[in-house]
């Protein structure tokens, strides 16, 4: 198993509460990221628009060339790795779910992870001129601009989710609360801190037994189980594509301690976070 490095990029204190932020990346990566794994704090969107590489996306390799998009959500890691002789071109948006409309939030919160999609040339010209116009608003100051970049954004991402709706889980469905779907994009986002309940339901202006209630009858699981399968999903995709040490990844997964995680480990899947990754180790030799 290579090593890569391990690391959160994240947005900065300063960053607006709803943020948005786009790029046009022509220049080449020049192997920036070739040994590195990364996840983000807040959602990004590529859009390939020239060149060749490799996505690595939560242990998993996509090919990319013009038209390939992805979405990124906080519990998703990767890594981009570009053809030196075909360096990559893209469009790169940043944003956090504070400035998504309620349905779409909802659709994203749908998703057991990410979303990888590719696009014909007709989409991927109509995708671009989308960010062209986004990028022009945001470079000058109109009346209503904001309002404006939120639309073609909008355009944008309903685009990207449903040509990726497959990956969508058949077993997770919308809320009818809103409520409980703000908890659980908040919980995706944020499941590697400490969280409660009780802080959740003072988020939604609810009293912690009413949104237990609603969270278990909305998602089918009490709110700790919910918490404890996004956490032990994220450490799994760690044991199975990195070589980091297993209290790291207890840390990253948020669990407050690497005996904890252990323990809790052990119970679920019978065995210890270290002979799983020997066993998974095994089973790729013999794939």
């Amino acid at each position: 198993m290579a090593k890569r490095k391990f690391y959160l990029e994240e947005l900065g204190p300063n960053a607006e509460r709803q943020f948005l932020s786009v790029r046009k990346q022509l220049d080449p990566l020049g192997g920036r990221f070739d040994n590195s794994l990364h996840w983000h704090d807040y959602y990004e969107i590529e859009l390939v628009i020239g060149g060749s590489g490799t996505h690595i996306f939560n242990g998993n390799r996509y090919p990319l060339s013009r038209g390939s998009a992805y979405l990124l959500s906080p519990k998703d890691f990767h890594t981009v790795i570009e053809n030196a002789e075909d360096p990559l071109k893209l469009y790169n948006i940043n944003f956090n779910e504070q400035i998504l409309p309620r349905e779409l939030l909802q659709t994203l919160t749908a998703a057991e992870c990410g979303i990888c999609a590719s696009f014909n040339e007709a989409e991927t010209v109509r995708l671009s001129a989308l960010c062209e116009q986004m990028l022009t608003e945001l470079s000058c100051e109109q009346t209503n601009g904001r309002e404006m970049i939120v639309a073609l954004f909008t355009q944008f991402l309903i685009m990207l989710v449903r040509r990726g709706a497959q990956t969508l889980s058949d077993g997770t469905r919308e809320s009818r609360q809103p409520q409980v779907g703000r908890v659980i994009s908040y919980l995706k986002a944020h499941f590697r801190e400490p969280i409660s309940l009780a802080d959740c339901a003072g988020m939604v202006y609810l009293t912690p037994n009413y949104l237990g209630e609603i969270f278990c009858r909305e998602t089918g699981m009490r709110f700790r189980d919910y918490l404890r399968r996004l956490r032990f999903s994220y450490a799994v995709d760690l044991l199975q594509t990195t070589d980091i040490t297993i209290d790291a990844i207890s840390y990253h997964a948020g669990f407050p301690s690497a005996s904890y995680f252990a323990a809790l480990f052990r119970k679920e899947y019978h065995m210890t976070p270290t002979q799983f990754r020997e066993t998974q180790k095994k089973r790729q030799k013999i794939e």
